[in-house]
């Protein structure tokens, strides 16, 4: 079986069997334009280039399959038959949305959780309480045995107050008038 390659852009003719395919990038099928089959000369012709980004495999008796993958899906092609299976069917709808849910978790952790940190450690310094200076502990100090000194003064004026009272209580009932 003679199978035409291409090599460099120029095609050239190989014999194999069809345990063997020749080697090439891509395949042309047997009998194309330009080469001998079964003894009689085709006419030489320019061959037809292949379409950018398909692939060829190599099938019996010229039945060649090719791919070619574009926005609306995979097409696959096989003696003038060509089959497009839409991209949404590839792949399946639960491993889209498994994705798009990994994805977030991915970026809540790296971004979420220093966030959730510096937060955290803000909520626990508004806690803590500010450092007093020496100068006004020792105002407060001072104060404070201000403050007990007249609580003391007051006490006894109102024990002067009451051992008055008590003494005009018993004059009243003592002397009359």
């Amino acid at each position: 079986m003679i199978i035409a390659e291409w090599r460099g852009g120029q095609r050239s003719a190989n014999t194999a069997t069809n345990d063997q395919p020749a080697r090439g990038s891509q395949p042309v099928i047997a009998g194309a334009p330009g080469q001998d089959v079964g003894g009689i000369p085709s006419r030489p012709t320019k061959p037809a280039a292949p379409i950018p980004g398909t692939i060829i495999f190599p099938g019996d008796a010229g039945r060649d399959v090719s791919l070619r993958v574009d926005r609306s899906g995979i097409h696959v092609r096989q003696n003038n038959t060509e089959t497009v299976i839409p991209l949404r069917d590839v792949v399946p709808r639960g491993v889209v949305q498994m994705t798009y849910s990994l994805s977030l978790a991915l970026v809540l952790c790296v971004i979420g959780f220093p966030i959730a940190r510096a937060l955290a450690r803000w909520i626990d310094r508004r806690g803590v309480a500010p450092a007093v200076p020496t100068n006004l502990v020792e105002r407060l100090a001072s104060v404070e045995s201000a403050i007990d000194t007249v609580a003391v003064e007051i006490e006894r004026i109102g024990e002067g107050q009451r051992y008055a009272a008590k003494l005009m209580a018993e004059r009243s009932h003592g002397v009359p008038r």
